[in-house]
């Protein structure tokens, strides 16, 4: 019996779904007067209402699929 408990235990190991855990990954972080850093904004806007000193995270990763901002020239019809 006592032979079973751990390959009973390690086999529920091995059947437990792991997934990756991901970080905050936001455009816009602020730096507190107590020197921390909080990098969890979605605007600039949103970051500048909690305080004073915003900006871009250089770390901000966009997911795998979302619209990148075109820059090119627009098409004018005319």
């Amino acid at each position: 019996m006592r032979r079973m408990i751990p390959i009973v235990l390690t086999v529920i190991t091995l059947l437990i779904r792991v997934e990756p855990v991901s970080a905050q990954n936001y455009p816009w972080c602020q730096q507190r007067g107590d020197g921390a850093t909080n990098c969890g904004f979605v605007t600039y806007e949103q970051c500048m209402a909690k305080g004073s000193l915003c900006y871009r995270n250089p770390m901000y990763q966009p997911p795998t699929g979302a619209l990148q901002p075109h820059r090119g020239m627009r098409r004018t019809r005319g």
